[in-house]
């Protein structure tokens, strides 16, 4: 029978790992904007969003790997096309890129629907460990990682989540009455002037 956890309980399971998860996707992140640039500096790059979203996650891939293939009780592994990390036969997390409802963006396949229900037997997955998600979301300007949450979904609505990376612009508050800054456009000129 699959293991069922409750927040608590995975959060518990899962704390001494979320710092290297969270960093792992940061710098699969960092690796495709740095891919970008390199190649940008001799001609525009210009890729559509799926192409983006699957470069990022191999890279993200890449990263989780390097940075758990060593850790003990921990399998780094795929399962039927299926990228995850193993902990202890007590949780299997699968990654993802999250839509804004914090869903995962992939389609609504056999395999996902009976991973998301928690089934018992999925042919070529491990019997007992509770199915997650860890998610990533991308910042509006898609120049970082916007969030980082991990999911239980069951029946196909999310049971819990666990945000462990938020990146929250700061924000000014303004008190009534106060007068507002005037913003200051800067003007770029091609010609620099030689300091006398």
């Amino acid at each position: 029978m699959r293991n069922r956890l409750t927040k608590e309980q995975a959060e518990q399971i899962l704390s001494p790992f979320i710092p290297t998860i969270t960093g792992s996707v940061k710098k699969g992140f960092r690796d495709y904007i740095n891919s970008c640039a390199r190649y940008s500096e001799k001609r525009s790059l210009e890729l559509k969003a799926r192409t983006k979203a699957t470069m990022i996650h191999n890279l993200i891939i890449e990263r989780i790997r390097e940075a758990f293939e060593d850790a003990p009780g921990i399998t780094v592994k795929e399962y039927r096309d299926v990228f995850g990390l193993h902990f202890r036969n007590q949780v299997f997390i699968r990654f993802n890129k999250f839509n804004s409802r914090l869903e995962p963006t992939k389609a609504r396949t056999k395999q996902r629907t009976r991973f998301e229900n928690q089934q018992t037997v999925i042919p070529g997955f491990p019997r007992k460990p509770m199915f997650l998600y860890a998610g990533y979301t991308f910042t509006p300007s898609m120049t970082g990682i916007g969030s980082i949450n991990i999911s239980c979904r069951f029946k196909g609505n999310k049971e819990w989540m666990m945000e462990i990376f938020s990146h929250k612009p700061v924000q000014r508050q303004i008190a009534i009455g106060e007068p507002q800054e005037k913003l200051v456009k800067v003007k770029q000129t091609n010609k620099l002037r030689k300091a006398s």
